[in-house]
Protein backbone atom coordinates (compact mmCIF):
# COMPACT_ATOMS: atom_id res chain seq x y z
CA UNK A 1 0.00 0.00 0.00
CA UNK A 2 1.39 3.18 -0.87
CA UNK A 3 1.08 5.98 1.61
CA UNK A 4 -0.01 9.16 1.22
CA UNK A 5 1.85 12.38 1.64
CA UNK A 6 0.02 15.16 2.56
CA UNK A 7 1.67 18.79 2.18
CA UNK A 8 2.56 21.26 4.54
CA UNK A 9 0.42 23.80 2.94
CA UNK A 10 -2.31 21.12 2.90
CA UNK A 11 -1.80 20.53 6.14
CA UNK A 12 -1.45 23.98 7.57
CA UNK A 13 -5.06 24.74 5.92
CA UNK A 14 -6.22 22.07 7.57
CA UNK A 15 -5.20 23.17 10.71
CA UNK A 16 -6.79 26.78 9.91
CA UNK A 17 -9.88 25.65 9.13
CA UNK A 18 -10.37 23.17 12.02
CA UNK A 19 -9.55 25.68 14.63
CA UNK A 20 -12.19 28.40 12.97
CA UNK A 21 -15.19 25.39 14.36
CA UNK A 22 -13.65 25.58 18.05
CA UNK A 23 -12.71 28.81 17.95
CA UNK A 24 -13.08 32.78 17.27
CA UNK A 25 -11.28 34.43 14.64
CA UNK A 26 -9.22 36.47 17.20
CA UNK A 27 -8.31 33.29 19.84
CA UNK A 28 -6.66 31.49 16.91
CA UNK A 29 -2.71 32.36 16.97
CA UNK A 30 0.03 31.39 14.37
CA UNK A 31 1.41 29.04 17.45
CA UNK A 32 -1.91 26.97 17.69
CA UNK A 33 -2.16 26.45 14.06
CA UNK A 34 1.82 25.35 13.83
CA UNK A 35 0.27 22.85 16.88
CA UNK A 36 -2.35 21.70 15.54
CA UNK A 37 -1.02 21.42 11.55
CA UNK A 38 1.83 19.27 13.23
CA UNK A 39 4.56 21.44 10.83
CA UNK A 40 7.51 22.70 12.24
CA UNK A 41 7.63 26.51 12.94
CA UNK A 42 9.82 27.33 10.03
CA UNK A 43 7.79 25.17 7.58
CA UNK A 44 5.21 27.33 8.75
CA UNK A 45 6.50 30.76 8.10
CA UNK A 46 8.22 29.59 5.00
CA UNK A 47 4.86 29.39 3.30
CA UNK A 48 2.96 32.17 5.09
CA UNK A 49 4.59 35.16 7.05
CA UNK A 50 1.07 35.56 9.12
CA UNK A 51 -2.22 34.32 10.43
CA UNK A 52 -3.78 36.51 8.05
CA UNK A 53 -1.61 35.13 5.24
CA UNK A 54 -3.11 31.79 5.83
CA UNK A 55 -6.81 32.89 6.22
CA UNK A 56 -6.90 35.19 3.12
CA UNK A 57 -5.07 32.33 0.86
CA UNK A 58 -7.48 29.63 2.47
CA UNK A 59 -10.52 31.87 1.79
CA UNK A 60 -9.87 32.36 -2.20
CA UNK A 61 -9.25 28.49 -2.01
CA UNK A 62 -12.14 27.42 -0.41
CA UNK A 63 -14.37 29.70 -2.40
CA UNK A 64 -12.68 28.41 -5.92
CA UNK A 65 -13.49 24.29 -4.56
CA UNK A 66 -17.20 25.64 -3.50
CA UNK A 67 -17.86 27.34 -6.69
CA UNK A 68 -16.18 24.25 -8.84
CA UNK A 69 -18.54 21.91 -7.41
CA UNK A 70 -21.58 24.19 -7.31
CA UNK A 71 -20.53 24.49 -11.22
CA UNK A 72 -20.02 21.23 -11.65
CA UNK A 73 -23.92 20.24 -9.54
CA UNK A 74 -25.45 22.55 -11.63
CA UNK A 75 -24.33 21.61 -15.44
CA UNK A 76 -24.48 17.65 -14.26
CA UNK A 77 -28.13 18.55 -13.68
CA UNK A 78 -29.19 20.95 -16.37
CA UNK A 79 -28.42 21.43 -19.85
CA UNK A 80 -30.10 25.07 -20.32
CA UNK A 81 -28.27 28.07 -19.08
CA UNK A 82 -31.21 29.82 -17.08
CA UNK A 83 -31.58 26.62 -14.65
CA UNK A 84 -28.09 26.57 -14.99
CA UNK A 85 -27.58 29.49 -13.21
CA UNK A 86 -30.53 29.42 -10.91
CA UNK A 87 -29.15 25.86 -9.52
CA UNK A 88 -25.94 27.47 -8.78
CA UNK A 89 -26.94 30.45 -6.80
CA UNK A 90 -29.26 28.31 -4.87
CA UNK A 91 -26.36 26.02 -3.99
CA UNK A 92 -24.45 28.70 -3.49
CA UNK A 93 -26.94 30.02 -0.57
CA UNK A 94 -27.03 26.79 0.22
CA UNK A 95 -23.27 26.86 0.93
CA UNK A 96 -23.23 29.70 3.07
CA UNK A 97 -26.02 29.02 5.18
CA UNK A 98 -24.48 25.20 6.00
CA UNK A 99 -21.44 26.44 7.91
CA UNK A 100 -22.54 30.23 8.88
CA UNK A 101 -19.61 30.62 11.34
CA UNK A 102 -17.03 29.18 9.16
CA UNK A 103 -17.85 30.73 6.28
CA UNK A 104 -18.29 34.52 7.93
CA UNK A 105 -15.09 34.30 9.70
CA UNK A 106 -13.21 33.16 6.16
CA UNK A 107 -15.17 36.25 4.50
CA UNK A 108 -14.27 38.90 7.14
CA UNK A 109 -10.50 37.66 7.46
CA UNK A 110 -9.70 36.65 4.78
CA UNK A 111 -11.41 37.36 1.70
CA UNK A 112 -12.37 40.38 2.41
CA UNK A 113 -8.95 41.84 3.99
CA UNK A 114 -6.69 40.23 1.04
CA UNK A 115 -4.44 43.14 0.19
CA UNK A 116 -2.58 39.68 -1.86
CA UNK A 117 -3.26 40.30 -5.20
CA UNK A 118 -0.57 38.06 -7.00
CA UNK A 119 -1.78 35.84 -4.62
CA UNK A 120 -5.52 35.36 -4.85
CA UNK A 121 -5.23 36.17 -8.77
CA UNK A 122 -5.03 32.59 -10.13
CA UNK A 123 -7.80 31.59 -7.86
CA UNK A 124 -9.77 34.13 -9.52
CA UNK A 125 -8.51 33.93 -12.74
CA UNK A 126 -10.10 29.79 -12.14
CA UNK A 127 -13.18 31.01 -10.52
CA UNK A 128 -13.90 32.80 -13.67
CA UNK A 129 -13.19 30.34 -15.64
CA UNK A 130 -15.50 27.68 -14.00
CA UNK A 131 -18.10 30.48 -14.47
CA UNK A 132 -18.19 30.89 -17.86
CA UNK A 133 -19.78 26.89 -18.03
CA UNK A 134 -22.95 27.95 -16.66
CA UNK A 135 -24.17 30.28 -19.50
CA UNK A 136 -22.03 27.91 -22.83
CA UNK A 137 -25.57 26.11 -23.59
CA UNK A 138 -26.72 29.87 -24.44
CA UNK A 139 -23.64 30.77 -26.61
CA UNK A 140 -23.71 27.14 -28.13
CA UNK A 141 -27.23 27.31 -29.65
CA UNK A 142 -27.89 31.30 -29.72
CA UNK A 143 -29.50 32.07 -26.51
CA UNK A 144 -27.06 34.77 -24.98
CA UNK A 145 -27.21 38.33 -26.00
CA UNK A 146 -25.62 39.32 -28.57
CA UNK A 147 -24.76 42.19 -27.61
CA UNK A 148 -23.18 41.20 -24.06
CA UNK A 149 -19.74 40.10 -24.37
CA UNK A 150 -18.55 36.60 -22.61
CA UNK A 151 -16.04 38.07 -20.42
CA UNK A 152 -18.78 40.34 -19.43
CA UNK A 153 -21.17 38.06 -18.22
CA UNK A 154 -18.55 36.32 -16.33
CA UNK A 155 -17.67 39.41 -14.92
CA UNK A 156 -21.41 39.79 -14.04
CA UNK A 157 -22.26 36.37 -12.51
CA UNK A 158 -19.14 36.63 -10.31
CA UNK A 159 -19.96 39.66 -9.24
CA UNK A 160 -23.58 38.70 -8.05
CA UNK A 161 -21.67 35.96 -6.64
CA UNK A 162 -19.34 38.97 -4.64
CA UNK A 163 -22.69 41.07 -3.77
CA UNK A 164 -24.70 37.88 -2.54
CA UNK A 165 -21.49 36.40 -0.48
CA UNK A 166 -20.34 39.84 0.98
CA UNK A 167 -23.95 41.39 1.81
CA UNK A 168 -24.52 38.00 3.83
CA UNK A 169 -21.32 38.04 5.65
CA UNK A 170 -21.64 41.81 6.80
CA UNK A 171 -25.47 42.10 7.29
CA UNK A 172 -26.86 40.57 10.30
CA UNK A 173 -30.47 40.11 8.91
CA UNK A 174 -29.63 39.69 5.35
CA UNK A 175 -32.31 38.25 3.14
CA UNK A 176 -30.23 35.98 1.21
CA UNK A 177 -33.24 33.64 0.19
CA UNK A 178 -34.72 36.33 -1.58
CA UNK A 179 -32.08 38.79 -2.85
CA UNK A 180 -30.84 35.22 -4.46
CA UNK A 181 -33.84 34.56 -6.26
CA UNK A 182 -33.70 38.27 -7.55
CA UNK A 183 -30.16 38.39 -9.06
CA UNK A 184 -30.80 35.00 -10.40
CA UNK A 185 -33.89 36.48 -12.45
CA UNK A 186 -31.99 40.03 -13.08
CA UNK A 187 -29.03 37.95 -14.26
CA UNK A 188 -31.19 35.45 -16.66
CA UNK A 189 -33.54 38.73 -18.20
CA UNK A 190 -30.15 40.31 -18.86
CA UNK A 191 -27.77 37.72 -20.41
CA UNK A 192 -30.15 35.84 -21.76
CA UNK A 193 -32.55 36.74 -25.07
CA UNK A 194 -36.04 36.71 -23.97
CA UNK A 195 -37.95 32.74 -24.86
CA UNK A 196 -40.84 33.60 -27.18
Amino acid sequence: MIKRRTSSRAKIFDAALSLLDEYAFEAITVDKIIEVSGVAKQTYYNHFATKQDVYVELSYKELFERTKSNVEDACAKYSMADKRLERFFQLCEISLKKDGHIERALMKEGLLASATPDKIAPYMLAINDELKHLITPAIECGEMRSDTPLDFCIELIAGTLSNLVINWTNIPDYRLTRNRKLYTRVLVESLLKRKS
